[in-house]
């Protein structure tokens, strides 16, 4: 993805030597700090993008990459970060804001359903021959065949 050829007058970096990538960090880190800050005012959030964008180009191992070609995906990739995370937080509120009662006549279907389930596993059960219905329940208690 960053790959470029070598140019005599364009400064590259190579993020796979980890005291260069702790360099870049240390050099960004509050530019892209301040820059998230005035999409997203959640500071502790704004951190954790910063720092899971981080991790991915660490993880990517990249070289040979323009200072200023780096500088542009890290302001890029941050400000989509922030929009996704943003899109995210807004399907969350929304789920949030339906109402409770909706979600208890959900998980109460869901306990009817279970209990018919159950029900009719049980009349089928208690349909087996003697023998087989013992090791069945058998089997259930987690004993061998024998």
């Amino acid at each position: 993805m960053f790959n470029f050829k070598k140019e005599a007058d364009t400064e590259y970096i190579d993020l796979t030597d980890i005291d260069v990538f702790q360099q870049q960090y240390n050099e960004n880190f509050s530019r892209l700090k301040y820059f998230g800050l005035q999409y997203l005012p959640d500071e502790e959030a704004v951190l954790d993008i910063i720092q899971d964008l981080w991790l991915k180009i660490w993880e990517r191992k990249e070289t040979l990459i323009s200072q200023s070609a780096f500088r542009s995906y890290l302001y890029q990739a941050l400000y989509r970060s922030i929009l996704n995370y943003l899109k995210h937080d807004a399907v969350v509120k929304e789920y949030a804001g339906k109402d409770p009662y909706d979600l208890e006549e959900q998980e109460a279907t869901h306990k009817i359903i279970e209990a018919e389930i159950y029900q009719a596993l049980n009349r089928v059960f208690e349909e087996l021959p003697d023998a087989c219905r013992r090791v069945y329940a058998a089997s259930l208690e987690g004993k061998s065949q024998k």
